[in-house]
């Protein structure tokens, strides 16, 4: 993946403790001859970070792909044999 960039929009941050935080993204990797991310690859990201010495450090990452929707009802269905 040499030159290419995360594209990521930050969702949310929740404060466990005043040095513990759970931040979560979406985004994607656009490499480095696309002009735009595809969407069709966005993932969320869930980061722990941890504050030390005064700095946030990233102590734990999730990358989960975005599913298309519809996806769970199909898998719902397929669970219980109806398709």
């Amino acid at each position: 993946l040499r030159d290419s960039e995360l594209v990521r929009q930050l969702k949310s941050i929740r404060f466990v403790t005043p040095q513990v935080a759970i931040v979560q993204e979406a985004g994607a990797v656009k490499l480095k001859y696309q002009r735009q991310m595809v969407t069709t690859k966005k993932s969320i990201h869930t980061n722990i970070v941890v504050k030390r010495q005064g700095e946030w450090k990233i102590t734990a990452f999730y990358d989960s792909p975005v599913q298309k929707r519809g996806f769970i009802k199909k898998l719902v269905r397929w669970l219980d044999g109806r398709e």
